[in-house]
């Protein structure tokens, strides 16, 4: 489904059709759009998309491999500590068939942004041994620290924003793959 914007091809099947199976002439090709509770299967000719709804998360998955997004849930398989106190707001895991494997989670913490940064700078150098950089900008609105790390296998982005009331974390973490450098 390279040929067609994925979001156009979603926002079809989750609003476009009433109907059970719905069937869409493009220019590049037709679409088989088929509603069955919590998931919508578009079919094309390049490829098939299923959409899974339940659960709580979207699922997508297709021939190039898996995209998870879900609220207030770490993905499993994560590789990095949540802070404790920390209410997750939403996340992301995409597994494609390549081996290149990406996570994103935000969240709320209770701590400030130095605190959030030396705890993330410790986990990602000691536990995870990337070569870590450090970044900060202060304005007299919020304080935002930015850790970026990476190794031979993985590469890792701490961004932690905090206004001096909520301090707001967001973590990124992709392994390579197999053979990836």
């Amino acid at each position: 489904m390279c040929k067609r914007p994925l979001a156009f091809v979603i926002l079809v099947a989750l609003c476009g059709c009433g109907k059970d199976e719905e069937k869409i002439r493009t220019p590049e090709g037709d679409v088989t759009i088929q509603k069955g509770g919590d998931r919508i299967t578009v079919k094309t000719d390049e490829g098939t998309a299923v959409i899974d709804t339940g659960a709580g998360k979207t699922q997508v998955k297709t021939d190039q491999g898996t995209l998870t997004l879900g609220k207030a849930e770490v993905p499993k398989g994560f590789p990095l500590p949540i802070m404790p106190g920390a209410q997750v707001q939403q996340s992301m895991h995409q597994s494609p068939r390549d081996g290149k494997e990406t996570f994103f989670v935000t969240f709320q913490s209770p701590v400030a942004a130095d605190q959030a940064a030396g705890f993330y700078k410790k986990v990602l150098e000691a536990d995870k041994k990337l070569k870590v950089e450090q970044i900060e900008t202060t304005t007299p609105q919020s304080k935002i620290v930015s850790l970026s790390g990476q190794s031979d296998s993985a590469e890792a982005a701490v961004t932690i924003n905090s206004d001096g009331k909520a301090t707001t974390v967001s973590l990124m973490w992709t392994n390579k793959g197999p053979g990836k450098q």
